[in-house]
């Protein structure tokens, strides 16, 4: 695939002439693999993969990567019947990675997942009912004593008032129109099976029409329905499958908070890195945020690769490479950089005592390369793997020769 690709010159020149050692960790790869809204009914973006892996462009070392199943990103049946389409998943057989989309389409996951119009339209009765309940209680127990407690103050209160008898009719007014609203709900909730007639017929003044209820209706309760969490049940599930199968694959899913605040994790503490990057890094942005708006575990985790987080603890991380190195190597190192600003910037936090003063030390990873078409394996880990492959390549291939020459 012939592309460009994000990739730290102004890291890789800093390492390079200040002779820095970076550790195997020090680049992180994500990639996430996901439905397409553009071309499903299903309008939101979902991680089913969550894949990361570490390398060192350096050295040529990578680790082997990351990565699960996403449980949340597989729930609803529009992703399934659109991704069970593409090739990784439709030729995969049970024994692989993505096998397991298949095993659960062979025993109905997804199709039990579905509520019937029936129960839906049944649910909507009887919460309906439920809300007329709630507000009888209501107009019974708060708002009509209340009008009624408002009346006798006019009454006796506040008899001589010139405005009294225009507010003790208004009230009078009120509390008939609250009386007869009573009488109406209780008599609609007596009716029970009546439901649809009554809210057709429009019985209950200032009721909502029938179709608007069943609009909200099927919105909250149909068209939701297919993203229930049952996660202990949906886990118990899995278990079966794999024992009628003999597949091993409920240890590869996982939950979205898992997975999200395991990889928050990992990332701050790691010691040694220095920068992230992706095949298409706000494609990996748009998904987590939409991931975490709808699944949590909270807003902070959706500015999880937008930079200024992470890009804190790259800088610390870097501080810590630098700081070991003694002066002169480092102001040698820097004689060789050729970005003024930059040079300026970091000479500026030596101190008399040769340390860094790491507040003020800032740097913007923003160049651009481009690499050559490569393998893709087409599932989240494969794919760290396949970009961290292609990411050594490309950057020995343009970036080491530069550097060498600058020594």
């Amino acid at each position: 695939m012939s592309t460009v690709r994000k990739v730290d010159t102004d890291l890789a020149t800093l390492i390079q002439v200040m002779n820095l050692e970076p550790d195997k960790d020090s680049i992180v790869m994500v990639d996430v693999e996901t439905n397409d809204p553009r071309r499903s009914n299903f309008k939101k973006l979902r991680i089913f993969d969550f894949a990361y892996g570490s390398l060192n462009p350096f050295s040529g070392e990578i680790q082997t990567p990351e990565g699960s199943l996403v449980y949340e990103g597989m729930l609803h049946p529009g992703i399934i019947e659109q991704i069970i389409k593409w090739k990784k998943i439709k030729n995969a057989s049970f024994d692989s990675y993505y096998g397991f989309f298949n095993l659960l389409v062979a025993h109905n996951w997804w199709s039990d997942r579905v509520i019937s119009k029936q129960e839906v339209t049944a649910e909507a009765r009887e919460e309906f009912k439920r809300s007329a309940r709630e507000k009888l209680y209501k107009l019974q127990t708060e708002i009509l004593p209340e009008k009624q407690r408002a009346l006798r103050y006019w009454e006796t209160v506040r008899p001589h008032h010139k405005y009294a008898d225009k507010y003790k009719a208004d009230r009078k007014a009120d509390i008939a129109k609250l009386v007869e609203a009573i009488k109406d709900l209780t008599e609609w909730i007596a009716k029970g099976n009546e439901l649809d007639k009554m809210i057709k017929d429009g019985t209950l003044t200032g009721n909502p029409t029938y179709d608007s209820i069943m609009k909200d209706v099927y919105t909250s309760l149909y068209s939701d329905q297919y993203e229930r969490l049952n996660w202990e049940g949906d886990l118990a599930f899995f278990r079966r499958v794999e024992q009628l199968t003999g597949a091993r694959f409920s240890g590869n899913i996982k939950r979205w908070r898992e997975v999200i605040t395991t990889f928050d994790n990992k990332l701050k503490n790691n010691k040694n890195l220095l920068a992230i990057t992706a095949y298409n890094i706000s494609h990996e942005q748009k998904a987590i945020k939409a991931m975490v708006a709808d699944f949590g575990p909270s807003e902070k985790y959706s500015k999880i690769l937008d930079g200024e987080t992470y890009r804190s603890i790259c800088m610390y991380n870097m501080m810590g490479l630098i700081t070991k190195k003694e002066v002169i190597d480092l102001l040698n190192g820097l004689h060789s950089y050729d970005d003024k600003f930059f040079v300026n910037n970091i000479a500026k936090t030596l101190s008399g005592t040769g340390n860094l003063n790491t507040m003020e030390f800032e740097l913007f990873y923003q160049h651009i390369f481009p690499t050559k078409k490569y393998k893709q394996s087409h599932t989240g880990k494969g794919d760290v793997f396949d970009q961290s492959e292609a990411f050594v390549e490309a950057f020995q291939q343009h970036l080491a020769p530069l550097l060498e020459r600058r020594k």
